[in-house]
């Protein structure tokens, strides 16, 4: 917010326009106060409605139904699975390239907010969003920004008579 006197500057950025990708270099004034009044009643633009066919960094491990590729002879790589559906869609929707890349594992989240493989790479910002069927911790929730789950897997543990006490419950 920019203050002037009487005047009033409501400004935020847009993280994608046509001349920028995923920045925070787009600065705009969305309103104004002045003479006691708000210019819009807009104070929160919708700014994710379309994406300028800027490219986002996609990360993926092969984890079938949810993603996995297969690469042809030709050098050609085709991706595949409910998440890449999503996905692609989305990217569709909202007018952006996915760049893909796979890698062998999750990987994991550590305390102290450093990672290895694909959460490494969601921490240090070498890719924008992950897909997979990713397992959602506190140690994760603590560095990483989830979205509500869409996808559930029913878990049920049968436990023979006797070996209760092998779990904690």
């Amino acid at each position: 917010m920019r203050i002037n006197a009487d005047i009033i500057d409501l400004v935020t950025f847009f993280p994608f326009s046509k001349n920028t990708c995923n920045t925070s270099n787009d600065i705009r004034t969305i309103n104004q106060f002045k003479n006691n009044q708000w210019k819009s009643k807009i104070f929160y633009p919708n700014k994710l409605n379309n994406f300028y066919n800027c490219s986002l960094r996609l990360g993926a491990v092969p984890a079938l139904p949810a993603s996995d590729r297969k690469i042809h002879q030709n050098g050609t790589i085709e991706y595949f699975g409910s998440d890449i559906k999503t996905i692609s869609e989305l990217a569709r929707r909202l007018n952006f390239f996915n760049n893909i890349s796979f890698y062998p594992a999750w990987g994991e989240v550590f305390e102290n907010g450093s990672g290895t493989l694909l959460a490494e790479a969601l921490i240090n910002g070498s890719v924008n969003i992950i897909c997979g069927w990713n397992f959602l911790t506190s140690i994760k929730r603590t560095f990483l920004d989830f979205t509500q789950a869409y996808f559930f897997v029913p878990f049920v543990l049968v436990v023979p008579p006797g070996l209760k006490e092998l779990f904690y419950f």
